[in-house]
């Protein structure tokens, strides 16, 4: 069992591959949104990033016993956003382990819509005695 929950968490949102077209016209612009708790912070657009977007961003949330993280997968557009896909992480290897490194399977639903690269860190908070 897992004690130690609380602290900070980096994830470093690298690229994507294979993802799933919903722009109709021209390349799509994708960037990447992240829901921990209460918590909402996006990665940058990458503008033409089309199916191979690049962000090399990273982005903080303080972890304070919350064990998934939502991702989701989005097209900027001028007038109307496109959700490509999401998926739901569970912390517990990167609790574990401190780092935990891969390529996420993204859906649209229930059907594949590509992959996330993501690099996730924890930092335990110190416990002063």
């Amino acid at each position: 069992m897992l004690k130690e929950t609380s602290g900070l968490l980096v994830v470093r949102a690298c690229g994507g591959r294979d993802l799933t077209v919903v722009q109709r016209i021209g390349k799509q612009d994708p960037y990447l949104e992240f829901h921990l708790g209460d918590e909402n912070q996006r990665t940058n657009t990458d503008n033409n990033g089309g199916q191979r977007p690049t962000w090399g961003q990273a982005v903080k949330f303080d972890l304070n016993n919350e064990r998934e993280l939502l991702v989701k997968c989005i097209d900027k557009n001028p007038v109307h956003d496109s959700h490509i896909g999401q998926t739901e992480i569970l912390l517990d290897p990167v609790l574990k382990n401190h780092q935990y490194d891969g390529w996420f399977m993204i859906k649209n639903r229930d059907s594949p819509a590509g992959e996330i690269y993501l690099e996730l860190t924890f930092y335990p908070s110190v416990r002063r005695a």
